[in-house]
């Protein structure tokens, strides 16, 4: 998660590994830039000014940003949310899918 330069840039910094260009997106429940890289085996999603709609009321998720952990690909760190805010988002999501994240990040920290 980055802000929209920061999501923007990530295009030209991994063009070579883009899957889905970053552009404004938005569905029923979030809306933000979101694009798509493949490097190795790893798939990374990029959102920047991610809003999550909460009843009926988007929602800035802004303040992940100001602790953020960072992860080295290749010879740049790249910020990430931390494990516990990206918990917390896919325990309020409806979406089936969320539910072996779920699973996935408890499993991750302990939980």
């Amino acid at each position: 998660m980055t802000d929209k330069e920061g999501a923007l840039k990530c295009n030209k910094i991994f063009e070579k590994y883009i899957k889905k260009t970053v552009e404004w997106n938005q569905t029923e429940i979030l809306d933000s830039f979101f694009g798509k890289f493949q490097i190795n085996d790893v798939e990374i999603e990029i959102m920047g000014d991610l809003k999550v709609k909460e009843r009926n009321k988007w929602i800035e998720l802004k303040l992940r940003l100001e602790k953020p952990h960072f992860i080295r690909v290749e010879d740049i760190l790249i910020p990430v949310s931390p494990l516990e805010e990206q918990l917390k988002s896919y325990k309020k999501s409806t979406n089936n899918k969320d539910r072996k994240k779920i699973r996935f990040i408890e499993k991750a920290l302990n939980l």
